[in-house]
């Protein structure tokens, strides 16, 4: 468990960076920090390992006597020993890119070493061990011998969870861990991240509300150095407005709910999947993160708005067959109706998911 009680940071000035951050995070939990450049995310992680030491607060751990202790008010000895038990995943990687995969993840335990074994001696075959299985945990054991600077982004990250996983932490801190990656890698790590949190606090700064709406078990939202929301993942819209301001409204064209806008392009009725496709069609909506799920659920799940029959360009003989009906209107929606519904890429492809379910095959 990690306790964090008021923690304030100010400049010189008396601007408040951070102003009374408080909140609990425990084993189990898996809780995304949101909010806009500058909010004092990245501010409030390096406080929770120590980087940074606030004007006021506290930030309490348990050491390995299970002993609670204060991070911002320890002596310097005592905190590198915390510290020893704080796994962070940076944005940047932080790895040495001459030097191979399961080096840099020996390197995790660096600060749990003394000096002259370091220099002389290095790592014992279990410990080369252990790192091998943090490489296999992450799903990249076979590059364990490949030098890291030859390596992609997604797999570099992988490394330094690995990392992280090796240093046997009480408590894992992501900065942005993929801030940097495509939307398929970012996945990928967001799932190797997500069960790490059964055995310890896990904490990330994110700038994806769909991705914590996804993966995360919590989300806390910071505005101005202060904590405005910490609840449920799944923001609605004006609860992101609140938090990113008026302009995401503008960007995001969420005027109207998907199914409005869908009737305001003449598609008045409903139709509904054909049995056996109903739930997965509905998963496929409960399951589109953050406000697009919002938009989504206006439609009942298994069914899109529009009747087949009174969109043109669907043949009579067409009707018989509920599939081709699907088919008939997801091309018609995705090709012809895209524009006058204000459909963004996510719900497109969305709905490009529901209608590339392919027809079951005849027993």
């Amino acid at each position: 468990m990690i306790e964090v009680k008021n923690l304030t940071k100010s400049l010189p000035n008396g601007r408040k960076l951070l102003d009374g951050i408080s909140f609990t995070v425990n084993k189990g939990e898996f809780v995304g920090i949101l909010g806009p450049s500058g909010a004092g995310k990245t501010l409030t992680l390096r406080c929770l390992n120590g980087l940074l030491k606030p004007d006021r607060g506290s930030v309490i751990v348990e050491d390995e006597n299970q002993v609670r202790r204060d991070i911002c008010s320890v002596p310097k000895r005592q905190l590198r020993r915390l510290r020893q038990k704080i796994g962070v995943v940076f944005q940047g990687y932080h790895l040495v890119k001459r030097l191979t995969g399961l080096e840099n993840v020996l390197i995790g335990r660096l600060g749990q070493i003394n000096t002259l074994r370091s220099l002389l001696y290095g790592f014992t075959d279990l410990e080369a061990e252990q790192a091998l299985l943090a490489l296999d945990k992450v799903k990249i054991g076979h590059l364990a011998g490949t030098r890291v600077g030859s390596m992609s982004g997604g797999e570099m990250q992988r490394v330094a969870i690995a990392r992280a996983i090796f240093q046997d932490p009480t408590l894992l801190l992501a900065d942005e861990p993929i801030s940097n990656l495509d939307p398929s890698n970012a996945k990928t790590i967001m799932k190797l991240i997500r069960p790490l949190s059964a055995t310890m606090p896990v904490i990330g700064v994110f700038h994806q509300p769909e991705m914590t709406a996804r993966y995360c078990s919590r989300v806390i939202a910071i505005k101005d150095g202060k904590i405005i929301y910490d609840g449920d993942p799944r923001l609605s819209m004006d609860l992101l407005i609140e938090i990113y301001g008026e302009e995401l409204r503008q960007l995001e064209n969420h005027e109207q709910p998907l199914a409005e806008r869908i009737s305001a392009a003449s598609m008045t009725d409903s139709v509904s999947f054909p049995e056996g496709r109903v739930q997965i069609a509905g998963e496929l909506i409960a399951n589109t993160p953050g406000p697009i799920a919002g938009d989504l659920l206006a439609t009942p799940p298994g069914q899109i708005a529009g009747d087949p029959g009174q969109i043109a360009g669907i043949p009579p003989q067409a009707a018989a067959d509920s599939y081709e009906q699907d088919r008939l209107l997801g091309e018609h929606v995705l090709k012809n109706m895209g524009a006058a519904m204000r459909l963004k890429q996510n719900e497109v492809k969305v709905l490009k998911d529901i209608y590339a379910l392919k027809k079951p095959e005849q027993p």
